[in-house]
């Protein structure tokens, strides 16, 4: 499918266990920072954070140069830490990835660093990544900022598939929630008024990057954990939803709350997706907006295979947003009713190249294995210590098919998917929507003029109605349909008239 030009940008998070000694006084949690960006300016990788004293940085490019980091949200688990050898040391990494284009040679530049990385687990070193490590990407339209049709679609596509794309995931990716990557469909956002119906038709009436944004967010404390944030509606005079503000101040404009802190964030970082560089940022504020959707469901990885095919997947997930058709779309959405259309059959009607579907999916539809490079060494450093088996067994339960795919089922039946399928009578799987749209901008262009119906608006109003329509239509209606051509003559008129 042809469609805008894209940009993208990955994060890798990981941690290095080694026993080098420390340089010249330097402190022992940047000695394999410091090497692995000089081995990147070496390979010919640009590459900033760990430059010499004084050296002039104005003159380079946003976004020109992978960034070598200290990431302190990364941490070794107990189980980890007591297979820890003496002497030796970790450190937190995170590598980002200058601003990458798809229709440039982006793998080479890839696998040129894994090969950085490879060259620097021959010297006693040895990275790994475990359930606190993710692997995010940036997506972005090159040439323009992503229009908030698109931004919706992704979301819509995302809630209503949520059960599948679980498959593709490690297991503590599905099984819990930890407080860095809240998905779609976790009780720190309020799903009973997200359209757990199967509708997602409150997403269609946000008007702003900053409403949409605002949809997906978690409170969070500035001190302690997350906290659950219920009732809350999206505002279109928030002029900056990442902001931090007081809860006893907002509670009559954002609900109440079970506020441990006095003072809370809203903040999309801390979601599976994340919007928040789509919105204007305040208005003091020197950011640069980055007009970015983040998607940060991915567990941490190191495997090529596994960087290059996710990264793919969501170009193709993007550019479908971008181009299709609006009754293509909202027939995949009514899908993701179907538990029969599994992740081979999605990532085909997406249109995903063959090699991502035979990654991610076997010949017959079920789960597939990833490849077993997440968490193994690329080179076998000259001292192995207990650390690396544990941490590589750990990883055959992280991605162990049975577990994962009992675990969505587990999932499944305690209802905590963003649709509730058992609720709503399975549509017929040729459901007519074209009759149906331009039934919905008849009646908008009676109700409003000409002017108001020939907009952008009037379409996201039609498909509110036709999805609240159709999910009445089948709460009520579906033991009374006798042929798939009813579909077609379903009136909206007991829809939603009144939005």
């Amino acid at each position: 499918m042809a469609g805008p030009a894209l940009s993208f940008g990955v994060e890798l998070e990981f941690l290095a266990v080694h026993d080098f000694a420390s340089i010249d006084g330097e402190p022992d949690y940047t000695i394999v920072k410091r090497k692995i960006y000089s081995r990147m300016l070496e390979a010919g990788i640009p590459a900033t954070g760990y430059e010499s004293a004084g050296e002039d940085l104005s003159y380079v490019p946003t976004y020109s140069r992978w960034r070598v980091e200290h990431d302190s949200s990364l941490l070794l688990s107990p189980e980890e830490r007591d297979h820890l050898g003496s002497g030796w040391k970790e450190e937190l990494i995170e590598i980002s990835s200058r601003k990458l284009h798809l229709h440039n040679d982006w793998t080479s530049e890839i696998a040129k660093l894994l090969d950085v990385l490879r060259s620097i687990e021959g010297e006693n070193c040895r990275f790994v990544t475990n359930g606190s490590t993710g692997f995010h990407v940036h997506m972005a339209h090159a040439n323009e900022k992503i229009p908030l049709r698109t931004a919706k679609n992704v979301l819509q596509f995302l809630t209503a598939f949520e059960r599948q794309i679980d498959q593709i995931h490690l297991l503590e990716r599905v099984s819990f929630v930890d407080r860095y990557n809240y998905p779609l469909s976790t009780e720190a956002i309020d799903t009973e008024a997200r359209g757990r119906d199967a509708t997602y038709s409150d997403i269609e009436a946000l008007e702003s990057y900053e409403d949409l944004c605002a949809f997906f967010k978690i409170g969070v404390p500035v001190q302690e954990g997350c906290i659950r944030v219920d009732d809350f509606e999206a505002t279109p005079d928030w002029e900056n939803p990442c902001t931090v503000f007081n809860c006893e101040d907002k509670k009559d404009k954002f609900g109440d709350y079970e506020c441990h802190h006095d003072v809370v964030e809203l903040n999309g970082h801390r979601c599976m997706v994340n919007l928040d560089n789509l919105c204007s940022k305040a208005k003091n504020s020197d950011q640069v907006v980055g007009g970015t959707i983040e998607f940060r469901a991915h567990a941490g990885t190191l495997d090529f295979m596994t960087i290059r095919s996710w990264v793919l997947l969501l170009s193709v997930l993007m550019r479908y947003s971008t181009m299709a058709p609006t009754a293509e779309f909202l027939q995949l959405l009514l899908n993701g009713l179907h538990r029969t259309f599994g992740l081979r059959k999605l990532l085909e009607a997406l249109g995903c190249p063959e090699e991502v579907v035979n990654f991610y999916c076997t010949e017959d539809g079920s789960i597939g294995v990833l490849p077993c490079g997440d968490t193994r060494s690329l080179v076998t450093p000259a001292t192995t210590l207990a650390l690396f088996e544990y941490n590589d067994d750990s990883y055959d339960g992280r991605s162990s098919p049975t577990a994962l795919a009992s675990t969505i089922r587990d999932k499944d039946n305690a209802d905590e998917y963003g649709i509730l399928a058992d609720d709503i009578c399975p549509p017929p799987p040729q459901a007519d929507i074209e009759p149906l749209l331009q039934h919905a901008l008849t009646q908008i262009l009676a109700e409003k003029g000409v002017a108001v119906a020939a907009g952008e608006a009037s379409m996201d109003l039609a498909r509110e109605r036709v999805l609240a329509g159709l999910a009445e239509k089948y709460a009520l209606e579906c033991e009374e349909l006798e042929d798939l051509s009813m579909l077609g003559k379903l009136s909206l008129e007991d829809g939603k008239e009144d939005q």
